[in-house]
């Protein structure tokens, strides 16, 4: 899989834990070889802008997620199914992440701005794929496969 970052901002992004966990996706829910992911990193203005835009909310938020394409992420095969480009590329959409906030956030979590930034990244590619957190069982479920992308097991 390849991820396609633009950083718009001063905040290091740390391309080794992005790439480690898009491979896990890749291999969770064997999706082509070929996919394609653009990030986008962003001050907490073009955030702000986005969210107002896209969910009416007139504040950054932490992540946003474009998908490309209708999926409902509990079947797996369905991935193997996603429109390709000519060249064999299939393009599952856009992550967007504010920078500023992922920095604050990882401050009150006690935890690296890269490991923060990784987390949001696993969030909105799981959003990708068709999962929401809007009800409990589904938030739940959406945790369990965040930690399972950003863990370096199988």
């Amino acid at each position: 899989m390849r991820v396609e970052i633009t950083n718009e901002t001063r905040v290091r992004v740390p391309r080794s834990r992005i790439d480690v966990v898009a491979r896990r996706a890749q291999h969770i829910f064997r999706l082509p070889k070929n996919t394609h992911i653009a990030l986008a990193c962003v001050t907490d203005v073009v955030m702000q802008r986005l969210n107002t835009q896209t969910r009416g909310h007139h504040h950054p938020t932490d992540v946003l997620s474009f998908p490309l394409h209708e999926v409902h992420g509990k079947q797996s095969r369905a991935f193997s199914h996603l429109p390709a480009d000519p060249d064999g590329t299939v393009h599952l959409g856009d992550v967007v992440i504010s920078l500023p906030t992922a920095k604050k956030q990882a401050r009150q979590l006690g935890h690296a701005v890269s490991e923060e930034i990784a987390e949001l990244f696993a969030h909105g590619v799981l959003h990708l794929l068709g999962y929401d957190h809007v009800r409990k069982n589904d938030a739940v479920r959406m945790a369990a496969l965040s930690e399972r992308l950003l863990s370096s097991g199988s």
